[in-house]
């Protein structure tokens, strides 16, 4: 695993990262706590990402777990 850096540049952000992901270009970028997900765009998690947005904040307030 390597790190990424975010930088400060004007009052705009980057995110230098390392020369193995060079080909990569347009990321999703979702923020969740403390925590920065960069998915590629049209990589295969892209849609998966973007599903997560469909879901309500109340989608497990019923749920029940059930015993095995």
């Amino acid at each position: 695993m390597e790190n990424a850096t975010i930088k400060k540049s004007g009052d705009s952000y980057f995110v230098k990262l390392p020369p193995e992901c060079a080909n990569l270009k347009d990321f999703i970028v979702t923020p969740v706590e403390d925590t920065l997900i960069l998915t590629p765009k049209d990589g295969k998690m892209a849609n998966f990402m973007k599903s997560l947005d469909m879901f309500s904040e109340d989608i497990f307030e019923d749920w029940e777990e059930k015993k095995i």
